[in-house]
């Protein structure tokens, strides 16, 4: 395998800086000569402080035994025709679908001028730019690669503002779910509980496993809205009157408000507001109907009311698991989504069920 890596170097401090953490640049070409340019032409190349390093592979083959050993790369530069004439193609395709990489930019370079893949390959294969050789002048080769460069490094940039405010939005779900633990010192058992079913009948209904996720962290302020209930109702160890009753309606309209319109928290207010309306329409608080409540909110109920039955509270005694699922069961198709409650019974009949309540203590 020809495999080079040359590092620029420099005497400003901000090179030396680069010299440790340097651009990774990936040269695909079976020309010796378009990598010995290639390499002279970028020797001394720095972008934002930071200076290069050039990995050179002289087959789309040996690239992927590069790719392979998965450091990483900002760029790279691959010829179209090598050991075939679309292995260029077929690396681009390999790098995008089977690594999963979508934050290399890649620029396409070919011998052969007015050969340039049609517009719906360019857009197929997700390749960022398109140059002939005969192009690229020393001049349009350093500055093809630092658009290149500067593209990598704001998406990069743009990925980590998300991920962020991903682990912001996490942070403040946590700090509201222990508000709403505060008043009932079951609901921290409950709501980690709520989670891990949400999640597991997410992933028995086949739902994506990051949309799973999604719903499982969410479902954890279904009860927000309980914080402005007052104790003598939420903790009463008897039934309730109709006016309680009415009173603690109220905490899926409050959980609802308290989340507002804040971004990020969509998918838990739809469930604070929704996971108590019930599938022929008898539930609150706006009698949703069928596939009109959200799927999420149809996924948390099953969950919330399994807990409340299988679980003691102040006013009853823990049902058996087998009766709490035939009650689950019984409702399927009345309080309950049919889909949402076969996929629970599958949750029980795998073992996941009991797994989930050995690991929480239970």
């Amino acid at each position: 395998m020809t495999k080079k890596i040359i590092r620029s170097g420099g005497k400003s401090t901000q090179a030396a800086v680069g010299a440790v953490n340097p651009w990774r640049v990936l040269v695909v070409d079976d020309d010796p000569d378009i990598l010995a340019l290639t390499r002279i032409s970028l020797s001394d190349f720095h972008f934002d402080g930071r200076s290069l390093e050039i990995v050179q592979a002289a087959s789309a083959a040996q690239a992927r035994q590069v790719l392979a050993e998965g450091e990483g790369f900002a760029a790279a530069l691959i010829d179209v025709v090598m050991e075939t004439p679309d292995a260029g193609l077929q690396l681009v395709e390999h790098i995008r679908t089977v690594l999963r990489d979508g934050s290399i930019r890649l620029i396409i370079r070919t011998g052969q001028p007015g050969s340039a893949p049609e517009r719906t390959v360019i857009d197929q294969y997700d390749i960022d730019d398109y140059k002939e050789k005969t192009e690229l002048t020393a001049w349009k080769l350093y500055t093809t690669v630092r658009t290149a460069l500067k593209s990598y490094r704001d998406l990069k940039s743009i990925e980590e503002s998300r991920d962020m405010l991903a682990a912001a939005r996490r942070h403040a779900m946590d700090m509201l779910a222990v508000a709403s633990e505060y008043k009932d010192q079951e609901t921290g058992n409950h709501i980690q509980r709520i989670a891990h079913y949400t999640r597991a009948i997410a992933e028995t209904l086949g739902l994506p496993t990051e949309e799973c996720e999604t719903i499982a962290e969410a479902s954890i302020l279904h009860d927000l809205g309980k914080i402005s209930i007052p104790d003598a109702i939420l903790q009463k160890p008897g039934r309730l009157t109709g006016e309680e009753f009415a009173i603690i309606s109220t905490h899926c309209a409050m959980g609802a408000r308290i989340l507002g319109d804040a971004p990020g928290f969509e998918l838990a207010r739809q469930i604070a507001l929704c996971h108590h309306e019930k599938w022929d329409g008898s539930g609150y608080p706006s009698g949703l109907k069928g596939e009109a409540i959200p799927l999420p909110a149809r996924i948390v109920s099953v969950a919330d009311v399994f807990d409340a039955l299988a679980v003691e509270r102040p006013y009853k005694k823990p049902w058996p698991i087998e009766a709490a699922l035939a009650e689950i069961e019984k409702q399927a198709g009345r309080q309950f989504d049919s889909q949402v409650v076969q996929a629970f019974l599958e949750v029980h009949r795998s073992g996941r069920l009991q797994t989930i309540q050995v690991a929480l203590g239970w």
